[in-house]
């Protein structure tokens, strides 16, 4: 009988991170250690490059880390909608510290949509596609992507809480300009607020200052991020020098590492 169990749990878990399936709201959105769910879900976005992605091994969450937590996250139409916490989900980044860490602060379900493309700059270069919002490129299949996501959920209701910008190893390499950096990643994100809230917070992992790239590259990406900072009234700098690359995989880091990344951003929210 329990295995029975067992595999009726696992269908119905693959059932509900198909992209062919629309989610119930009322339904979905319910952990066992929640006996209702808000009108509207405290939604947290991620973007970038790679060290957005999924670089981290599930296998290295600690026991029991999920505990009491109710998070999911949708960032592939191809993978759909997932609760953090399931095992169909081998690798992740930052949104399961994320959503760890906003579900026991407020006590009810998160919700993180994360969109990204690994080796993609900001500001634009010829043969690559970028996240500048003039040539509207990955930022309009982050918004699409969004969009998409919408459709699949039924009466569902996002309250964008706030935003992780985790990019810049690629400028570094390309050896983008401070100035045109920090103008892209101005206009980018005045772009994500026009879309999801004028007043939105935004968090921006800075550079790592051991990435390989030059250190003068590094220097003039890191610098631009920080003036953006300094020039927005609601956005944080999350300082990663500390924590440092997986050796077998750099530029990218362990679990352990985007578990950090991940706490340092949900304290801001």
């Amino acid at each position: 009988m329990k295995k029975r169990y067992l595999i009726l749990l696992s269908l119905l878990t693959w059932l509900s991170c198909s992209k062919d399936v629309n989610i119930d709201y009322e339904n979905f959105y319910r952990c066992s250690n929640t006996a209702n769910i808000p009108q509207s879900i405290k939604t947290f976005l991620v973007a970038g490059q790679s060290n957005a992605g999924n670089q981290g091994n599930f296998n290295d969450i600690p026991f029991g880390y999920f505990d009491g937590t109710c998070a999911w996250h949708y960032y592939s139409d191809e993978e759909g909608f997932g609760q953090l916490q399931s095992e169909n989900f081998d690798r992740g980044g930052v949104e399961v510290s994320i959503g760890r860490e906003l579900s026991l602060k407020y006590n009810e379900p998160i919700f993180i949509f994360k969109y990204f493309k690994g080796g993609t700059p900001l500001v634009p270069k010829d043969d690559l596609e970028d996240w500048s919002i003039r040539s509207g490129e990955l930022y309009d299949a982050f918004l699409n992507n969004f969009s998409t996501m919408e459709s699949h959920c039924t009466n569902c209701r996002f309250d964008i809480i706030g935003m992780a910008w985790i990019q810049g190893e690629k400028d570094a390499s390309l050896s983008s300009t401070e100035l045109d950096y920090f103008n892209e990643l101005t206009d980018l994100m005045g772009g994500v607020r026009n879309n999801f809230g004028g007043e939105l917070p935004i968090s921006i992992v800075q550079l790592n200052l051991e990435h390989p790239a030059g250190n003068y590259n590094k220097i003039k990406i890191r610098n631009a991020q920080n003036n953006f900072v300094d020039n927005d009234g609601n956005a944080f700098l999350i300082d990663v020098d500390d924590i440092d690359y997986d050796p077998d995989n750099i530029p990218h880091y362990d679990m352990a590492g985007y578990l950090e990344i991940g706490r340092r951003i949900a304290e801001n929210y």
